[in-house]
């Protein structure tokens, strides 16, 4: 999958899920759980283990029915290596410029961390296809609305403290999407006794984006 078609999965299912912790051979099955609850987006942490392994894993088994991504991508060496496992598009808690021209040169979208107006326009003239509004819960949905004034046509993602009680409010103040980790995947998801109620709760996340599968 390439830059064009992540993007276009992103604004049409508003939804991305995030992955991050030791979820050794079980990310796959995770993945489908997600995927049959209408998850169409998800990326996988750096800070995860074997995280290249499983990011190529997991382009294996959907091919171009999920995008997948590399997140808490701080390094060119990181970009270099989401790209060699498969990985459409890098997320970045920060905005680092060399970051998002690595990241188009291999033809994957690029979202990287801002929170200020500032690092919101570094990003945005640094190429970035959206930012991250990390963390998002510093200030809260009505914050979106605030930088959508100065920057109507900005791609927003807010992330961090997103979960099913403020969900729609974040669009409703005009974000494009909304990222969700440990409110939707948690850190026991190790036993497949847990799928169940992991893919209850992102079916409802879907539905408040809006999704459809």
């Amino acid at each position: 999958m390439n830059r064009e078609t992540s993007l276009a999965l992103l604004q049409q299912h508003r939804l991305l899920a995030i992955l991050r912790g030791d979820f050794q051979d079980n990310a796959v099955p995770i993945a489908r759980e997600l995927f049959e609850a209408g998850i169409r987006v998800l990326e996988f942490s750096t800070v995860s283990a074997a995280w290249a392994e499983n990011i190529r894993a997991l382009t294996q088994a959907f091919g171009d029915r999920l995008a997948v991504g590399a997140g808490t991508v701080l390094h060119v060496d990181h970009v270099r290596q989401a790209a060699d496992a498969g990985a459409s598009f890098v997320v970045s808690p920060n905005t680092n410029p060399a970051v998002i021209t690595a990241t188009h040169n291999f033809d994957m979208a690029s979202f990287p961390g801002a929170l200020t107006p500032t690092e919101i326009l570094l990003a945005l003239e640094s190429g970035a296809d959206a930012v991250k509004l990390f963390p998002a819960a510093v200030f809260g949905p009505s914050y979106v609305r605030a930088l959508r004034g100065p920057f109507p046509s900005l791609r927003l993602i807010p992330t961090g403290g997103v979960h099913a009680g403020n969900l729609r409010e974040y669009f409703q103040n005009g974000a494009w999407a909304v990222a969700i980790g440990s409110e939707l995947v948690r850190g026991d998801e190790s036993s497949s006794s847990t799928w169940p109620e992991l893919r209850s709760r992102a079916a409802k996340l879907v539905e408040l984006a809006g999704g459809r599968a």
